[in-house]
């Protein structure tokens, strides 16, 4: 991590609550999808004007990775949002369970 990202795990989970509630996150969140769907419909019908097929396939294939790639951009945040809240609740599940005692006491 870089010296300005919070440490904790607590930390990043309300950082990343604070960043998903924002009113800029979903208007940047917008901008990204409407770029995207642009961009694919646009670079799909650029392929599927170019005469050899298995070309045209490949630049649809081409265009679909980086369409899947921004798209997940944007989910990475709540990904992370889930993992971390996850693991918290399994070292909270984990610190309030009863300890087993060693066999043969």
């Amino acid at each position: 991590m870089t010296d300005d990202q919070p440490e904790s795990p607590a930390a990043q989970i309300e950082a990343l609550k604070d960043l998903m509630q924002h009113p800029g996150w979903a208007l940047y969140r917008s901008f990204v999808l409407n770029e995207i769907a642009g961009d694919f419909e646009e670079h799909i019908t650029r392929a599927l004007d170019v005469p050899d097929p298995t070309v045209a396939l490949d630049r649809m294939r081409q265009v679909a990775a980086v369409r899947k790639a921004g798209l997940r951009w944007l989910k990475l945040p709540s990904e992370r949002l889930k993992t971390l809240t996850e693991q918290v609740e399994r070292q909270d599940d984990i610190a309030h369970s009863p300890g087993r005692r060693p066999i043969g006491l």
